[in-house]
């Protein structure tokens, strides 16, 4: 409740990022608090506690996560580098000098 408060008074000084930045903690805190209610449940069921999904039975076999370790460090930095390419790449403002001159259609062709 203190980071929504903050939040509330950050908007109204008008620091807007540090509002942002607020809120988001608040969002963290709420879903941690959400988690850590359910701990070590990851779906709790309604009809029979023994039914629950827990962490120890939703988790993948360990050659399973160290292929997906293996995968991820690999095509991680692939794919942050494309992000950055794509960004740099298309930094740049459009002004009204990019923009084409409009064609006309003939008259024959418009319904």
């Amino acid at each position: 409740m203190i980071a929504l408060g903050a939040t509330y008074f950050a908007v109204r000084s008008g620091a807007e990022k540090a509002a942002f930045a607020l809120h988001g903690f608040y969002l963290v805190l709420g879903l941690f608090a959400v988690f850590a209610g359910a701990y070590p449940n990851v779906l709790p069921s309604t009809l029979d506690s023994a039914n629950s999904l827990t962490i120890a039975s939703a988790s993948s076999s360990d050659y399973t996560l160290t292929v997906m370790l293996v995968v991820t460090v690999i095509c991680l930095p692939i794919i942050i580098g494309y992000q950055i390419f794509s960004y740099r790449m298309f930094l740049g403002r459009i002004a009204e000098t990019h923009i084409p001159e409009a064609h006309r259609v003939p008259v024959a062709i418009r319904s």
